[in-house]
């Protein structure tokens, strides 16, 4: 089954990945209570998760219509007949134009934003290193006081905001989440370390050229991190050119803080395609076989 959803194109999608998928939307425990059902066209993710993933634009309109009445939410890589549409806009990096002086207007902007991070982590003594299984219980104490820290903040979406998702991306990414169905040969991550102790987590799954943000956490409270992970972002995407990456998809950009963040680097949009949720009127339990 992982090998056939393997060879369905992403086309750079964030949802599409098979990372975001297992990390994310919980597959391999869909898997195990078989409520999952897919095909060259697409996967629909019974349960809680309803949610339908159409990767050919051939897939069956009536089933999509009867599936959106039944409360799922439909995304596909592009346009479908249905109703309830809304365009779902992420940012990629393009990791060759980053790192390209002349994608620069001047000498001073170019230190500022590719060169001068690697002098700030050297000067704060911050070490970049993989997360190990190891690391997991100092990890899962650090996302804690990170979600705590985010919970606590009233610009934070608290019913948007996912309390758990970014520490199993990491459980998962290390090997420790033996649960999964993808291995730690489809994540890339980093730890950054000031005296010893991980300030901050980046988690990434990684398809060939393309890499897609899956979780990026840690110590943004202390005064000494106010530009931390600006830098942090700029190493991240240093090693993954460095291994072969052509693109980073960082996700949607939910507030004009985070885009602002997102987009000052060379970047394109990935656009894909959104249907809501209708009033569920029919039982799914005969979608998955």
């Amino acid at each position: 089954m992982l090998e056939a959803w393997r060879s369905f194109h992403h086309h750079g999608i964030h949802n599409f990945a098979i990372g975001t998928l297992d990390t994310y939307f919980k597959l391999s425990d869909l898997v195990g209570r078989k409520l999952v059902s897919y095909g060259p066209r697409g996967i629909v993710l019974g349960g809680a998760t309803k949610k339908v993933f159409v990767y050919d634009s051939q897939f069956a309109i009536d089933k999509l219509e009867t599936l959106q009445r039944s409360g799922y939410g439909i995304y596909s890589q592009r346009p479908l007949k249905l109703s309830k549409e809304s365009k779902f806009v992420e940012v990629a990096y393009l990791l060759p134009s980053v790192f390209d002086p002349s994608a620069y207007p001047n000498a001073k902007k170019r230190n500022q934003r590719i060169r001068y991070p690697f002098t700030w982590l050297e000067r704060q003594g911050i070490e970049c290193a993989p997360l190990l299984a190891t690391d997991i219980p100092e990890v899962t104490a650090l996302h804690k006081a990170w979600v705590d820290m985010k919970l606590a903040d009233p610009d934070t979406f608290r019913h948007m905001f996912p309390q758990q998702r970014y520490l199993r991306c990491a459980r998962v990414a290390c090997g420790v989440d033996l649960s999964s169905i993808t291995t730690p040969a489809d994540y890339a991550t980093l730890t950054f370390k000031r005296a010893g102790a991980i300030v901050a987590v980046r988690v990434l799954a990684v398809d060939g050229p393309d890499a897609f943000d899956l979780a990026f956490f840690g110590d943004t409270w202390s005064p000494s991190q106010s530009q931390a992970f600006v830098y942090f972002n700029v190493v991240t995407m240093a090693s993954l050119y460095a291994n072969g990456c052509k693109a980073l998809n960082c996700g949607a950009s939910l507030n004009t803080a985070l885009k602002a963040f997102k987009t000052h680097y060379p970047n394109t949009e990935v656009v894909s395609y959104a249907y809501g949720r209708l009033k569920e009127i029919i039982d799914d339990k005969g979608l998955f076989g």
